[in-house]
């Protein structure tokens, strides 16, 4: 309680001598560049809070005084639920008596970040919503009963550029203003007369016409009016027009419309920017007879695909009506009052519809009214699972829309196909598969292929001990982000009785993280022993007598931002040197201040404060606090309970990189079946990377590709060829090799198709076995062979090569007979 001022305080940081709060305020409203410049200062900022705080100060203080940012006129407090500042006005009084700054220099200051902040567009529409709050309060005890509406020019007057002001002005009233002679009385009289002469009303209402009905004989109308001082968007007759403010007013708008005839009504919103509604008003309209059609008609639909059924509605004013004849605009017509059609063909239809009256006919057309059009065929289809291990197991469903689909043929990219229009399939060997739909309908055949659609692996496995099973929201979200990245993540409880023992969990798995949910004793120094990589957020699994990295647990609260002090260890790879950003919002940090273990390594501490280590590492055989060495790789992060679901994604890449560098480096290597040989050439190549590897991408150098773990490929044309493999996981940077000229591919034995150095009756067998005919390209690779004058096929012409060539049993043909 401070007696000085009648009121409550909290303890603030200045006491403290902690000024990070104000830093990182500081470093935004400086240095942010323009592009995320907004979305930074609504993420610590209150801006509703500070608009309408401002609002009220300036109704209450600034009319009578232009000093604004005096430290004892307000307070900033940074709120607990959402790491927010709010801005908290405090001793009012000040604000009538202190004119120590009231000068020339005072009002010519450069405030660049002050007047940054406050052309923040959302500021200056809360700015204005809060004036309008501030001066309709009841029970308010504010001087003005109106307020100025341009916010900028507002602005202006507020923070330095008095010459603008015209009450004021410059010459003898400024010389007089900054000189304090007659200060009170200027200032006061000065800017209440601005204020209550020279400034519209700001209503809270939607007009046009002056309020009135409007009466016309046009459908073209042009409606205008005032609208809430906060509101950000208009919306007239369902079709949001923005921001439609006329000369510079934030009230007033206007739009020009042409309405067909039986609008009988207008509805005019204001809405915000979420879209709901602030204030509504509709505008009755009467049309007088003589110049608008009393016909007039409508249609349940207007477009679609043939049969189009279409239900016409007769809507017509004028008296007497005794007949109705429609045309639809394919020939066909009706006399019905409300008539159903149905359009057959693909086209765009006009539709008149003719009364007859007493007074004669009356006829109302509207012009491309109908639209039918036949859409595309479109093949598509889904699968159940598109990843798991081998043995994978996958429903297919088409999805297509093909007018008279008849047939279906799938290629599932593992060399099998199917016929049926939704299969089954099971994939036995790894690797990613592209999946092609072919679909024939009566324009014929459409296809469509996903590429790496279906990816059959053996995945990494992770155990994840945590409090509970099931786990928390935020245990629960780690999990699923691991998977999403390809990894087997397997939960246990952290209470002994429910859970393998930890060299049981060791022995199955390739990494282990702990959550800060567990109990720590449940879990204590089960791991310190064991060689498997172990990640925790838990800081006291990690004291002397548990894992033995550092002393001093605990967590800092209401935290968002880090200082990464080493980003060369892998699992800070990617990530700057200095403070960054790790969370959206504040959230509880876990850290080490106790003696740490000298062959730990500190990546990253408190932004502010290096006594708060945040993420701290060892490798194996790194020295410990109890005198031994680490087992295996270690890791202590900066998460806590719920940090996780607050996490950004450079909050998210700290764990994926421990993650990834817990599983190890990764290489990749293959080797080839066969290295050089006459075309067509067939060649196994079997992966040989080492590490984990969920994905494979082959370059075999001649414009094909493969995402099989263990491809087989044909080079049919001679040559030299490298070949390329890239492996990965959705953890950690991928491994490339690439073995140049690896592959030789020579031009084939020509006739003597069996390899024995002589063309008999032999080679004769095995061509006729891959005779396939003109321009038809041989069903077995191995048959290009026999393509002697490579125009991919086997045929007559090629039989006379063979002829030319026959040399009989153990004889030698001539080498030049194929030429």
């Amino acid at each position: 309680w401070n007696e000085d001022h009648g009121i409550y305080e909290k303890e603030t940081n200045e006491w403290l001598n902690d000024w990070s709060d104000l830093d990182e305020l500081g470093d935004i409203t400086s240095y942010e560049p323009e592009v995320t410049y907004e979305a930074e200062m609504r993420r610590v900022i209150d801006v509703v809070n500070w608009g309408r705080s401002f609002a009220v100060w300036g109704v209450t203080c600034l009319i009578d005084s232009p000093w604004h940012i005096h430290n004892q006129n307000y307070r900033l407090y940074r709120r607990f639920s959402d790491n927010r500042f709010m801005h908290v006005l405090y001793d009012f009084d000040d604000t009538y008596w202190d004119t120590m700054w009231d000068n020339a220099v005072f009002f010519h200051s450069a405030y660049p970040d002050v007047n940054r902040y406050y052309d923040c567009e959302p500021l200056v529409r809360e700015y204005l919503h809060g004036v309008w709050r501030a001066i309709n309060t009841a029970d308010g005890v504010y001087r003005e009963s109106r307020i100025m509406p341009e916010v900028h020019y507002y602005h202006r007057l507020i923070y330095g550029d008095v010459d603008l002001d015209p009450e004021l002005g410059s010459g003898s009233n400024w010389t007089a203003f900054t000189d304090g002679i007659n200060q009170w009385n200027t200032r006061l009289s000065g800017r209440n007369s601005l204020l209550r002469n020279n400034l519209p009303v700001a209503t809270l209402a939607i007009t046009t016409n002056n309020g009135q009905p409007i009466t016309t004989s046009s459908p073209n109308l042009t409606l205008a009016g005032t609208a809430p001082i906060s509101a950000p968007r208009v919306e007239i007759a369902d079709s949001e027009t923005g921001y439609r403010w006329v000369d510079g007013s934030v009230t007033q708008w206007r739009k020009d419309l042409s309405l067909v005839f039986m609008y009988n009504t207008i509805l005019v919103r204001t809405l915000n920017d979420d879209g709901s509604e602030i204030d509504r008003r509709t505008i009755d309209i009467t049309y007088t007879n003589g110049v608008v059609n009393d016909v007039y008609f409508s249609a349940d639909v207007t477009s679609g695909a043939p049969p189009l059924t279409v239900h016409f509605t007769d809507e017509s004013r004028a008296s007497g009506i005794t007949a109705w004849y429609w045309e639809f605009g394919d020939d066909q017509t009706s006399p019905d009052q409300h008539p159903t059609h149905v359009y057959m063909q693909d086209g765009t239809y006009t539709v008149r519809l003719t009364v007859t009256t007493p007074g004669g006919p009356l006829s109302f057309e509207r012009p491309n009214y109908i639209f039918v059009q036949t859409p595309p065929d479109t093949v598509e289809f889904t699968a159940d699972v598109t990843k798991g291990t081998p043995e994978l197991t996958v429903t297919f469903t088409d999805q297509s829309t093909v007018q008279g689909a008849s047939s279906w043929v799938w290629d599932f990219g593992d060399g099998q196909t199917s016929a049926v229009q939704n299969p089954v399939h099971t994939y036995t060997i790894e690797g990613g598969f592209d999946v092609r739909l072919t679909v024939t309908g009566t324009a014929g055949p459409s296809s469509l292929t996903k590429t790496g659609y279906i990816r059959a692996f053996y995945p990494p496995k992770a155990a994840f001990v945590v409090g509970q099973v099931p786990a928390t929201a935020a245990d629960s979200s780690v999990k699923q982000h691991l998977e999403s990245l390809d990894l087997s993540v397997d939960l246990y409880d952290d209470e002994p009785g429910n859970r393998p023992t930890a060299a049981e969990i060791a022995a199955d798995h390739d990494v282990v993280l702990a959550s800060s949910t567990v109990l720590s004793e449940n879990v204590a120094g089960e791991f310190r022993y064991e060689t498997v990589p172990f990640i925790y957020w838990e800081g006291s699994l990690g004291i002397n007598g548990r894992e033995a990295l550092a002393d001093g647990p605990g967590t800092t609260a209401s935290s968002t931002r880090i200082r990464v002090i080493d980003n060369t260890h892998p699992v800070m790879a990617g990530l700057p040197t200095g403070v960054i950003t790790v969370t959206n919002s504040g959230a509880d940090f876990s850290r080490s201040t106790g003696p740490i273990a000298s062959g730990a390594q500190v990546l990253a501490t408190h932004y502010s404060d290096a006594s708060q280590r945040m993420v701290i590492v060892a490798e194996p055989g790194a020295q410990l606090l109890d005198g031994g060495v680490a087992a295996g790789k270690r890791a202590s992060l900066y998460l806590y309970d719920q940090t996780w679901l607050v996490a950004n994604a450079t909050g998210k890449k700290i764990l994926e990189n421990a993650v990834a560098w817990g599983l190890g480096t990764r290489t990749a290597g293959f080797s080839a079946s066969v290295l050089s040989g006459p075309a067509p050439l067939t060649v196994v190549f079997t992966d040989q990377s080492v590490g984990a590897n969920t994905w494979w991408s082959w370059d075999f150098g001649n414009g094909s590709t493969s995402l099989v773990r263990h491809p087989t490929h044909v080079y049919t044309v001679p040559g030299t060829y490298s070949v390329t493999l890239t492996v990965g996981t959705g953890l950690g940077e991928p491994a490339a090799l690439t073995r140049t000229a690896y592959i030789q591919v020579v031009a084939p034995n020509g006739p003597d198709l069996d390899g024995d150095n002589d063309v008999d009756i032999n080679d004769f067998a095995v061509f006729q076995a891959c005779l396939s005919g003109p321009a038809v390209e041989p069903v077995d690779p191995n048959c290009l062979k026999a393509d002697f004058d490579s125009d991919s096929d086997v045929d007559q012409l090629d039989f006379g090569i063979l002829q030319r060539c026959l040399s009989g049993q153990g004889v030698s043909p001539d080498p030049a007979c194929d030429d």
